[in-house]
């Protein structure tokens, strides 16, 4: 029985070993990268199989590269070009025993070098996950103070070079890419000047400010358009590497480096990583800077950073193809970024009110992305990319600082001539914030209340005549007229039309009166704020220590387009009575204003 047993366990053991194939792999790869010190970089993978088996690696799409076959037989090739790399095809083979072959081919930009700063960044590395891989980067003994990412290299080092080495083994990551930050000697730049704009490049990359000069010549005119600019800015090009896979994805920057919140006026920085890009990133790189430059002159401050950032991306986009014939992905863009905000927020865009600079938000991506489908969503809805041109338009027409979402959708609307807070409205897009002024807060006030009554109203028509007489003008009579809608409006359901006439009138010259106290308040060249004594000239900070007052916080008196307005942050505050929230209000003399336990009264200057 333990025989039997024993036979018909052998048997089982011999089936097993006949009928199950043994797994396909073993092999290595060897990747050896050999840096010049111009930054050519030449590219080897050799690849040895002792049994038989199957395999793939990556190579390059579109670049040339030879493979040649040093010992055995490869017995299947093909080449799959649809991968998660853009740069990338699949090269999968089967191959007999003792099979061994390399791949060649050489880089100009394997290593990049704007002195005294470079970085080398490997090709994608990527093969089976059931073979192994030695990884060798060789870099000239004169590239000094090395950092590397990933982690787990090994550094070594003889009379002529410098190098760093990886194992990696397939089963636990087969895919990989080699950075590492150098310094070298400094060396004289040379300028390239073209219009207004100022090239500087170190002698190697000639044919890059070439290239430069022939895209902004293409865009200028066109940016200039778009923003209204009346006159080309003087702005200088420079260009920086990455110190970090991090900063791979900073393709430009406007202020200080890696800065994102602040454009200092006259210069742009590109990233060289641009030239390893697709080829519409380069130009569009350089005119989404260009554009952040020509619209903060023209009155877009970054105050309202995603209408900034939006507009950039957008308008780039739009430029390039138009102007270069260079007809890149940027719709595809943004409808990519439509749908991916949908996804996230459900096509809620109110979170983007609160990006008003300082810094990046904890989820850029997200930010980045709804910037530019809100700019997009906007031109597609009411008249395509010229609607900016004409926003610019007004916004110089009136010298105004569009530092508010208020004044972006106010200016705005004029160039589409259409009422735009319903449409954002929809989109998730406090209306509060969309009006500030005191004549935009009554007129949505009186458009609320006659559309709600017009079913019970017999007085809806004059009310809807008068509407229009108010969306036509401006000053107290405009705001008088506000006063008689509403009047009419809440009277006609109560009392016949002519006691509604009436106390209309009455109420329509009480606003009157109001409204000119308004307008000589804003006229004024200052105000007072009393019992302090305090004379303001134009915008300021006031403190507590500034009053002789215990407390935190801040209080800005502003000397806006529309008059003189305030705001308060980190305190709470009392205006006549009424709560204040963190935004801007528009005052009148007489004002009180409750903060730090006292009462400020506003005067006349």
């Amino acid at each position: 029985m333990k025989k039997s047993a024993l036979v018909l366990a052998l048997l089982l053991l011999m089936n097993l070993v006949l009928t199950v194939q043994l797994p396909q792999g073993g092999g290595k790869y060897t990747y050896v990268y050999e840096v010049e010190d111009t930054g050519w970089t030449h590219i080897m993978i050799k690849f040895e199989g002792k049994g038989a088996g199957k395999s793939w690696v990556l190579v390059p799409k579109f670049r040339e590269y030879d493979l040649k076959l040093l010992s055995g037989s490869i017995t299947e090739k093909r080449v799959i070009n649809k991968t998660d790399y853009y740069f990338y095809a699949n090269l999968t083979f089967s191959y007999k025993e003792n099979t061994s072959f390399e791949i060649r081919w050489s880089y100009r930009f394997g290593a990049l070098i704007i002195e005294p700063n470079g970085v080398f960044f490997s090709t994608q590395i990527g093969f089976s996950r059931l073979d192994s891989a030695d990884i060798l980067v060789k870099l000239p003994k004169e590239f000094e103070s090395l950092e590397v990412e990933p982690r787990g290299y090994r550094i070594s080092e003889d009379e002529v070079s410098r190098y760093v080495k990886y194992h990696l083994e397939g089963s636990l990551n087969n895919t990989m890419r080699v950075l590492i930050a150098f310094k070298v000697k400094k060396t004289e730049f040379l300028t390239k000047k073209v219009g207004n704009l100022e090239i500087i490049y170190p002698p190697r990359y000639e044919d890059l400010a070439q290239n430069i000069s022939k895209y902004y010549q293409g865009v200028i005119s066109e940016i200039m358009d778009y923003t209204a600019s009346d006159q080309e800015l003087n702005i200088k090009v420079k260009f920086f590497v990455p110190g970090s896979m991090k900063e791979i994805t900073t393709l430009g920057y406007t202020g200080p480096r890696y800065t994102s919140d602040v454009i200092t006026p006259g210069v742009v920085n590109l990233n060289m990583m641009l030239v390893r890009m697709i080829s519409t990133e380069l130009p569009n790189t350089l005119t989404h800077e260009l554009l952040h430059q020509y619209m903060q002159y023209s009155g877009l401050t970054v105050d309202l950073r995603w209408a900034h950032e939006g507009l950039a991306q957008y308008l780039s986009g739009v430029i390039v193809k138009d102007a270069l014939g260079m007809d890149g992905t940027f719709e595809k863009e943004a409808e990519d970024a439509v749908k991916f905000v949908d996804a996230q927020t459900g096509g809620d865009y109110g979170f983007l009110v609160s990006w008003r600079g300082g810094g990046l938000p904890e989820n850029p991506y997200l930010y980045y992305s709804a910037s530019l489908a809100l700019i997009y969503k906007l031109a597609k809805e009411f008249g395509g990319p010229s609607i900016y041109k004409k926003f610019f338009h007004e916004v110089r027409k009136d010298g105004a600082k569009v530092d508010t979402l208020a004044k972006f959708v106010y200016y705005l609307s004029k160039a589409t001539g259409k009422d735009l807070i319903p449409f954002l409205t929809k989109l998730g897009i406090p209306r509060e914030a969309m009006i500030t002024s005191t004549a935009e807060k009554m007129m949505s006030a009186a458009e609320q209340y006659v559309t709600r009554t017009r079913w019970i109203n017999p007085l809806t028509w004059i009310s809807q005549g008068l509407l229009e007489r108010a969306r036509g003008g401006s000053g107290p009579s405009s705001e008088a007229i506000l006063f008689e809608v509403i009047a009419i409006t809440y009277l006609g359901i109560l009392m016949d039309a002519a006691i509604v006439g009436v106390m209309a009138a009455i109420i329509g010259g009480w606003i009157i009166g109001r409204s000119k106290a308004y307008e000589e308040l804003k006229e004024s060249e200052a105000l007072i704020l009393e019992p302090f004594g305090l004379r303001v000239e134009g915008t300021m900070k006031v403190t507590p220590e500034d009053l002789g007052l215990e407390g935190e916080g801040l209080l800005y008196v502003l000397r806006t387009t529309e008059g003189w307005a305030i705001r308060v942050e980190g305190t709470g505050a009392l205006l006549n009575e009424t709560p204040l929230e963190d935004r801007e209000y528009l005052v009148n003399y007489g004002d009180e204003l409750e903060i730090w336990g006292v009462k400020i009264k506003i005067e006349r200057g």
